[in-house]
Protein backbone atom coordinates (compact mmCIF):
# COMPACT_ATOMS: atom_id res chain seq x y z
CA UNK A 1 0.00 0.00 0.00
CA UNK A 2 2.94 2.66 0.64
CA UNK A 3 4.06 2.13 -2.80
CA UNK A 4 0.70 3.02 -4.18
CA UNK A 5 1.20 6.41 -2.80
CA UNK A 6 4.02 7.44 -4.49
CA UNK A 7 2.75 6.62 -8.25
CA UNK A 8 1.81 9.65 -9.90
CA UNK A 9 1.25 10.34 -13.27
CA UNK A 10 2.85 14.05 -13.50
CA UNK A 11 6.12 14.82 -15.31
CA UNK A 12 8.62 14.70 -12.48
CA UNK A 13 11.01 17.93 -12.22
CA UNK A 14 9.18 19.57 -14.80
CA UNK A 15 6.51 22.06 -14.71
CA UNK A 16 5.02 24.52 -17.08
CA UNK A 17 6.03 28.07 -16.93
CA UNK A 18 3.47 30.38 -16.09
CA UNK A 19 4.46 33.44 -17.46
CA UNK A 20 6.56 34.82 -19.95
CA UNK A 21 9.09 35.98 -17.48
CA UNK A 22 9.45 32.73 -15.90
CA UNK A 23 9.61 31.14 -19.49
CA UNK A 24 12.82 33.68 -20.45
CA UNK A 25 14.37 32.77 -16.52
CA UNK A 26 14.28 29.13 -17.49
CA UNK A 27 15.82 29.44 -20.97
CA UNK A 28 18.86 31.62 -19.12
CA UNK A 29 19.58 29.03 -16.71
CA UNK A 30 19.42 25.98 -18.80
CA UNK A 31 22.05 28.26 -21.18
CA UNK A 32 23.91 28.81 -18.16
CA UNK A 33 24.08 25.04 -17.34
CA UNK A 34 24.81 24.00 -21.14
CA UNK A 35 28.03 26.35 -21.26
CA UNK A 36 28.67 25.16 -17.79
CA UNK A 37 29.31 21.73 -18.77
CA UNK A 38 30.80 22.29 -22.30
CA UNK A 39 33.93 23.70 -20.91
CA UNK A 40 36.65 22.02 -19.97
CA UNK A 41 37.10 20.71 -15.94
CA UNK A 42 40.48 22.05 -15.35
CA UNK A 43 41.51 21.64 -11.37
CA UNK A 44 43.12 25.53 -11.69
CA UNK A 45 39.78 26.89 -13.16
CA UNK A 46 37.62 25.07 -10.36
CA UNK A 47 39.73 26.64 -7.68
CA UNK A 48 39.42 29.89 -9.09
CA UNK A 49 35.37 29.94 -9.41
CA UNK A 50 35.44 32.00 -12.47
CA UNK A 51 31.60 33.10 -12.54
CA UNK A 52 29.64 31.87 -15.24
CA UNK A 53 29.07 33.20 -18.72
CA UNK A 54 25.94 35.72 -19.56
CA UNK A 55 23.95 35.06 -22.23
CA UNK A 56 21.56 37.22 -23.58
CA UNK A 57 17.86 36.11 -24.62
CA UNK A 58 16.56 38.04 -26.96
CA UNK A 59 13.17 40.19 -25.99
CA UNK A 60 10.07 37.91 -27.39
CA UNK A 61 7.76 40.72 -27.33
CA UNK A 62 9.72 43.97 -28.38
CA UNK A 63 8.90 47.16 -27.21
CA UNK A 64 5.86 48.76 -28.95
CA UNK A 65 5.97 52.80 -30.03
CA UNK A 66 2.35 53.45 -28.74
CA UNK A 67 2.38 55.41 -25.41
CA UNK A 68 -0.16 54.46 -23.02
CA UNK A 69 -1.60 57.82 -20.65
CA UNK A 70 -3.36 57.22 -17.63
CA UNK A 71 -6.83 58.28 -17.37
CA UNK A 72 -7.52 60.94 -15.81
CA UNK A 73 -8.89 61.17 -12.56
CA UNK A 74 -12.53 62.18 -12.69
CA UNK A 75 -13.49 64.97 -10.71
CA UNK A 76 -15.44 65.06 -7.16
CA UNK A 77 -18.65 66.48 -8.37
CA UNK A 78 -18.53 64.08 -11.47
CA UNK A 79 -17.65 61.22 -8.80
CA UNK A 80 -20.36 62.30 -6.30
CA UNK A 81 -23.45 62.78 -9.41
CA UNK A 82 -22.00 59.09 -10.56
CA UNK A 83 -22.73 57.73 -6.78
CA UNK A 84 -25.84 59.52 -6.42
CA UNK A 85 -27.28 58.20 -9.88
CA UNK A 86 -26.63 55.14 -8.13
CA UNK A 87 -28.25 55.33 -5.51
CA UNK A 88 -31.24 56.99 -7.29
CA UNK A 89 -31.50 53.75 -9.85
CA UNK A 90 -31.16 51.24 -6.96
CA UNK A 91 -33.74 53.01 -4.67
CA UNK A 92 -35.84 53.14 -7.53
CA UNK A 93 -35.89 49.49 -8.25
CA UNK A 94 -36.31 48.30 -4.71
CA UNK A 95 -39.38 50.32 -4.31
CA UNK A 96 -41.18 49.02 -7.25
CA UNK A 97 -40.33 45.21 -6.15
CA UNK A 98 -41.86 46.52 -2.80
CA UNK A 99 -45.19 48.30 -4.39
CA UNK A 100 -45.22 44.81 -6.44
CA UNK A 101 -44.94 42.90 -3.08
CA UNK A 102 -47.70 45.01 -0.87
CA UNK A 103 -50.25 44.52 -3.71
CA UNK A 104 -49.34 40.78 -4.00
CA UNK A 105 -49.74 40.41 -0.35
CA UNK A 106 -53.05 42.77 -0.51
CA UNK A 107 -54.28 39.97 -2.99
CA UNK A 108 -53.31 37.66 -0.04
CA UNK A 109 -55.20 39.25 2.72
CA UNK A 110 -58.56 39.49 0.37
CA UNK A 111 -58.52 35.35 0.22
CA UNK A 112 -56.51 34.92 -3.39
CA UNK A 113 -54.04 32.44 -3.35
CA UNK A 114 -50.73 33.07 -4.90
CA UNK A 115 -49.22 31.23 -7.88
CA UNK A 116 -45.43 29.65 -7.15
CA UNK A 117 -43.66 32.91 -9.30
CA UNK A 118 -45.91 35.49 -6.95
CA UNK A 119 -44.68 33.55 -3.83
CA UNK A 120 -41.08 33.50 -4.90
CA UNK A 121 -41.60 37.38 -5.48
CA UNK A 122 -42.97 38.26 -2.18
CA UNK A 123 -40.06 35.90 -0.21
CA UNK A 124 -37.33 37.55 -2.16
CA UNK A 125 -38.53 41.05 -1.12
CA UNK A 126 -39.22 39.77 2.51
CA UNK A 127 -35.73 38.43 2.69
CA UNK A 128 -34.58 42.22 1.00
Amino acid sequence: MPMLRLLHTTRVGQREPESKAEESLEALKDSVKKTATAEPSDSAITEAKTPPKVVEVEDLHPPTSDVVTPEKKKSLWARFKAEMVHYYHGFRLLFIDIRVAVRLIWQVLNGRSLVRRERQQVSFMYTE
